[in-house]
């Protein structure tokens, strides 16, 4: 493979998108424009944006999209105070997703998340 994802803010200063970029022409594709409240994205395994997190300092909102071309949908809102922190998606299906997590437990533990059950 010659391309890689690269976060860039080149198009607003205050905000990361996330180009593909052919290491060997230099040519780029925009794959995710940040609407500007975005801190944070995961891809799957086959370098598709499906994970994006939305602060406000006291609310961290996870997103997600089945594929490309759907739309985010908002799956968790969790308090700063709690730990939901996305570590990376299954390899059975991209459908789940490992968690390192702290929800409803006084220990933190690592967790599969069904995005499709919740």
């Amino acid at each position: 493979e010659t391309d890689i994802l690269v976060g860039t803010n080149r198009r607003n200063p205050q905000v990361f998108d996330i180009v593909r970029l052919n290491v060997a022409t230099g040519e780029e594709k925009l794959v995710f424009e940040n609407p500007g409240d975005v801190v944070a994205n995961q891809t799957d395994h086959k370098g598709v944006v499906r994970i994006s997190i939305v602060s406000n300092g006291l609310y961290n909102d996870y997103y997600h999209r089945k594929d490309e071309s759907s739309p985010f949908v908002k799956f968790a809102s969790v308090h700063f105070n709690d730990e939901f922190s996305h570590l990376m998606f299954s390899y059975d299906d991209d459908q789940k997703l490992y968690v390192a997590s702290n929800l409803g437990r006084d220990k933190q533990a690592l967790v599969l998340y069904d995005l499709t059950t919740q």
